[in-house]
């Protein structure tokens, strides 16, 4: 499914929405591209992050179609929050090539699917840890606008 959504990213006529540049402190940033099994890694603000990003995607499908029922916003929920939709989100804003990882580790390790989910899902827990919801949220429902509009463009183009 990923390689397929990168395809599809990659021909994408619109304009990607910008990765907030906003971390306050180094300490955060440095948590944030550490690999996860690296001591103080970025597996917390993953933890967070995926929380965050649940709660904002929800929010912006509820916003899209308030008569969805449980069942059709958990499959929606689903096809939103996911590692290959998070990790093509991770390598659309070029995020791999900065993830310090262990020693040692093969060079694919920066690079697989679960890693790059993680590696997005840390940099969203780090947003909202300083700036709050309301940037998350922003960027996020941004980032779903950005992905609905280019999966329409191209379903219209064939």
């Amino acid at each position: 499914m990923s390689g397929g959504l990168y395809e599809v990213y990659r021909r994408s006529e619109l304009a990607l929405p910008d990765l907030p540049q906003v971390l306050k402190t180094r300490r955060l940033w440095d948590t944030v591209f550490t690999h996860s099994a690296l001591p103080n890694g970025n597996k917390v603000l993953a933890t967070l992050g995926y929380r965050i990003i649940a709660t904002c995607v929800t929010e912006w499908l509820i916003d899209a179609d308030p008569a969805l029922t449980n069942s059709e916003l958990a499959v929606r929920l689903g096809e939103r929050v996911n590692e290959p939709l998070l990790a093509a989100f991770a390598d659309e804003h070029a995020l791999s090539p900065r993830l310090q990882v262990p020693k040692g580790s093969p060079k694919s390790s920066r690079h697989s699917t679960e890693t790059k989910a993680t590696l997005f899902a840390a940099y969203v827990g780090a947003v909202y840890r300083d700036h709050g919801y309301e940037l998350a949220k922003e960027w996020i429902f941004s980032l779903m606008d950005w992905d609905n509009d280019t999966m329409l463009r191209i379903l219209q183009q064939r």
